[in-house]
């Protein structure tokens, strides 16, 4: 009985781990292996994937624009939500439940709704196609 209560989340954390799997496991297949059959295992076994993430220059462009695009967003999320969270969960102020509502309701909405709106905000203040745009 005490084995039983745990198969559930036994299942459960199988099946959110496999996608970690799945991502593993086709870094270890060939190019022919992954768009050929299926199989669980590398039938062929390499390294060739990582060798080349690392080596080759043409990489080194998207990981540098990805820790800028990390480092923007850490700096306004903790400049931002950090007071605001610390005012939310002390203060009592005139709309803090309608302000809050407003917040959680945009959290909401599917991000291809914001996408056009964005998209002419940033063109009209010169943002378009710059760090700080995808940053946002």
């Amino acid at each position: 009985m005490k084995h039983a209560r745990w198969f559930v989340p036994g299942l459960y954390i199988l099946f959110m781990l496999l996608p970690i799997y799945w991502l593993l496991n086709m870094s270890f297949k060939t190019t022919n292996e992954i768009l050929g059959t299926f199989s669980l295992w590398p039938r062929e076994f390499t390294l060739e994937n990582y060798r080349t993430i690392f080596t080759d220059p043409t990489w080194y462009n998207g990981y540098f624009n990805s820790l800028i695009y990390v480092g923007i967003n850490t700096v306004i999320s903790v400049a931002v939500a950090l007071p605001a969270a610390y005012a939310f969960s002390r203060y009592r102020f005139l709309g803090d439940k309608h302000l809050f509502f407003w917040l959680l309701t945009n959290r909401m909405a599917p991000p291809a709704v914001f996408a056009l709106p964005f998209f002419q905000l940033y063109s009209a203040v010169g943002l378009f196609d710059t760090h700080w745009a995808v940053a946002l």
